[in-house]
């Protein structure tokens, strides 16, 4: 038996999925008891136990409890939005430096691209 404890809680998410892939990796037939607050370290697992003070309120794998519309498919949902939200927001940040790029170009010692 293999038992993880937050095993990805404060890492990047370029070394997060790489501890996930050797997690994989290493788990091969064992039974494997990963702790996570992090829905993404959760989803891949067989079967996903959501607790609530102590309390077991939710078993499943991920598709059974979105489709359950429970505590975890609104934490699912919580989560997407978010990743979302930081994405749009990095987009904009792009948008604005590309357009201040732009407005810069024919000046006098800036490049044309």
């Amino acid at each position: 038996m293999l038992l993880l404890d937050e095993a990805t809680a404060n890492l990047d998410l370029v070394t997060e999925a790489r501890v996930a892939a050797a997690m994989q990796h290493v788990s091969g037939r064992r039974t494997t008891i990963v702790i996570a607050h992090r829905l993404q370290t959760a989803r891949t697992a067989d079967r996903i136990a959501v607790f609530d003070r102590g309390r077991i309120i939710e078993i499943g794998s991920h598709d059974d409890l979105l489709g359950q519309n429970g505590r975890y498919a609104r934490m699912w949902q919580a989560y997407e939005g978010a990743a979302v939200s930081a994405a749009d927001g990095v987009l904009r940040d792009v948008g604005r430096h590309d357009a201040g790029a732009e407005e810069r170009v024919g000046q006098p010692g800036v490049a044309s691209p």
